[in-house]
């Protein structure tokens, strides 16, 4: 009985062990949040699964001063709105979308103020970034340049118009495409604010090959047969997870040319320019662990991103490190990754304290 009893719990752990190794075949280079890649495997499959209900706490949470009704509605613009089409020459761009709190067309989501104050010639200002540039789960008068502009009014200058181009997925190769596409189109700014560091790091396949995110799905569509990626491959995947010093070293020169062919364009068509590298939860956040929002899987990237982009912006005059912004913040994020309301009024101001709109 007791051979049997041993037999038995030998077999199990053999059984275990050899689904433990088929699942770290299966997650090879892959960052994983468990040190069981079996039990990982089970987490992703049960994600893949089981279809969540809609889940609107988060926008609760944060919108403390509005009805769960109001909330609801500003959650089901945002989920619906979120789609992309194709553009020439930046692959793809945000939908056109009209609606109470979320209105976007023609690369440009709207920004309520857009204007600090009536003028027949205001300093036109665009601002480049990813999704928490665009404003993702939120109105349009809770952006970045929306708050931009409320801060700007309380300070005497030339009235404003801010241009919102942020786009989600983007990085600072897209944009630096972007920029030149409008500028090449007869588009001309006065000043150019780019807001970057979130996908940089965390869709490393974009920044280290200057392949927009969804690269792969377009390869599929045009050429099916010569896709070689895994089914439902995307750009978040590492290249390597051992390689992750030098990965990051490349994606941060990659970084730090591309601003700096913004900034010739800036030389050529005589607009400013302004980078700001932005705060993110997987670097020099204390309260992360106890925030219940944000996304809590390490991202080892931006521990080698971030100081190398500090220590950069102490030698570039245009260049602006923001990533020390968490370090006493509460709820700054509305979920996984994307600015609270507060946050942005926050970043803007830090913005207008190193921008110079004579």
């Amino acid at each position: 009985m007791k051979k049997r009893i041993l037999f038995t719990l030998i077999f199990i752990l053999l059984l275990f062990l050899l689904a433990e190794l088929f699942a770290r075949a299966y997650y090879y280079r892959k960052p994983a949040e468990s040190i069981s890649a079996l039990y990982e495997l089970m987490r992703t499959a049960k994600r893949a699964l089981v279809k969540k209900p809609i889940d609107n706490s988060n926008h609760y949470l944060i919108r403390t001063g509005v009805s769960k009704e109001v909330n609801d509605s500003i959650a089901a613009e945002n989920r619906i709105a979120n789609y992309s089409i194709y553009q020439p020459w930046i692959e793809f761009r945000f939908g056109n979308f009209h609606g109470k709190y979320v209105n976007a067309f023609d690369q440009v989501r709207k920004s309520d103020p857009e204007l600090s104050a009536p003028g027949e010639d205001p300093m036109i200002v665009w601002f480049l970034g990813g999704s928490t540039m665009f404003g993702y789960n939120l109105t349009d008068a809770e952006t970045i340049p929306s708050a931009f502009v409320r801060e700007y009014r309380k300070r005497v200058g030339r009235p404003i118009k801010v241009v919102n181009y942020g786009t989600p997925f983007y990085f600072s190769y897209q944009e630096l495409i972007q920029l030149s596409d409008n500028l090449f189109r007869g588009k001309r700014p006065d000043v150019v604010i780019m807001f970057d560091g979130l996908n940089e790091g965390a869709a490393p396949l974009s920044s280290q090959t200057r392949n927009p995110f969804h690269t792969p799905h377009m390869q599929e569509l045009l050429n099916p047969e010569l896709y070689n990626y895994p089914k439902k491959f995307n750009y978040y995947h590492f290249p390597d997870s051992t390689k992750i010093p030098e990965v990051s070293q490349k994606i941060f020169e990659n970084y730090i040319e591309n601003i700096g062919n913004a900034k010739k364009l800036a030389d050529q068509y005589q607009f400013k320019l302004y980078c700001f590298w932005q705060p993110v939860a997987y670097f020099d956040y204390p309260n992360r662990a106890s925030d219940p929002l944000c996304n809590k899987k390490p991202l080892k990237q931006f521990d080698y991103l971030c100081p190398r982009v500090k220590k950069k912006a102490e030698e570039v005059d245009y260049l602006f490190y923001l990533g020390d912004m968490l370090r006493e913040a509460k709820l700054p994020f509305i979920d996984g990754g994307h600015y609270a309301p507060w946050m942005c009024e926050a970043i803007a101001k830090r913005m207008l304290d190193s921008v110079d709109l004579k």
